[in-house]
């Protein structure tokens, strides 16, 4: 943000812009979750359930460690991890 020359944020939540339907409420939870455990950045993630979306570039996957923090976003196929 210092870049920009935007020294005022207390919060960044990574929105993409090809979720259109995303649920209002899911935002607002995010944020309340980053108030509450002090987090600078957060973003949404779900469970995928179908096969065919672990192997779809277009879907970003979760890489995530033993405590549920986010190591890394990235686009890979099922048979890259």
């Amino acid at each position: 943000m210092q870049k920009l020359g935007i020294n005022n944020v207390d919060y960044i939540i990574s929105l993409q812009g090809d979720e259109p339907a995303i649920n209002p409420e899911d935002i607002r939870k995010l944020y309340n979750f980053m108030i509450k455990y002090n987090s600078d950045i957060g973003t949404l993630a779900s469970e995928i359930k179908e096969v065919s979306m672990l192997n779809n570039k277009n879907i970003v996957k979760v890489k995530k460690n033993q405590k549920n923090y986010c190591i890394y976003l990235k686009n890979w196929q099922k048979n890259s991890i």
